[in-house]
């Protein structure tokens, strides 16, 4: 159990943290001013500009805004799936030209069209016509192992042959994932 004196060092030490936050989020607000009115003469984009607290959202439309964590979370997204798609084609050997033809299953996947999906280089450009959308795969499954015994065998045959691959532990992985979280060039 802590005593008074360490109470008091924790208590002293949230203060200056509290301290520290409000001087960042005070020159964070003078730098966003300062921002806004360098922009306002000469960008179109100066209106869309808001604070909330203190992060600055983009207002797309009045229901409609876009943070920067909302940007890094779709990055760290795409970054995921683009090096698992490498990763996987690595361990299996293949060349990207020797895919016939690359499934998009679930809800997120079937709301993004192709030209989404390539755009934002979640996919690799070169699959752009090989995109097959499944829908929820998962529960068309379940619903046929619970109908058919016969589907169900097969699928645990199936189940035997997969292999489970631990992304972390790829060698290069580090370096693949941050390779692929960069968005690319638009034209």
């Amino acid at each position: 159990m802590a005593n008074t004196r360490e109470i008091q060092s924790r208590m002293k030490s949230i203060q200056d943290t509290m301290k520290i936050t409000n001087a960042m989020y005070m020159i964070s607000s003078t730098k966003l001013r300062k921002a806004k009115k360098n922009l306002e003469e000469t960008d179109y984009r100066y209106p869309m500009i808001e604070m909330d607290g203190i992060k600055r959202q983009f207002k797309m439309t009045e229901d409609l805004k876009i943070t920067q964590g909302d940007v890094r979370q779709v990055q760290l997204a795409k970054g995921a799936i683009l090096s698992g798609f490498y990763a996987l084609l690595k361990k299996a050997g293949k060349e990207m030209s020797e895919l016939d033809k690359v499934m998009i299953a679930g809800q997120f996947g079937a709301h993004l069209p192709a030209d989404s999906l390539i755009g934002t280089g979640i996919l690799p450009a070169e699959v752009k016509d090989k995109l097959v959308y499944v829908g929820n795969s998962s529960k068309t499954g379940a619903y046929m192992a619970l109908l058919s015994g016969q589907v169900k065998r097969e699928m645990e045959e199936l189940a035997h042959h997969m292999d489970y691959m631990e992304l972390g532990a790829t060698e290069g992985y580090e370096r693949l994932f941050a390779d692929c979280l960069m968005f690319p060039e638009v034209h």
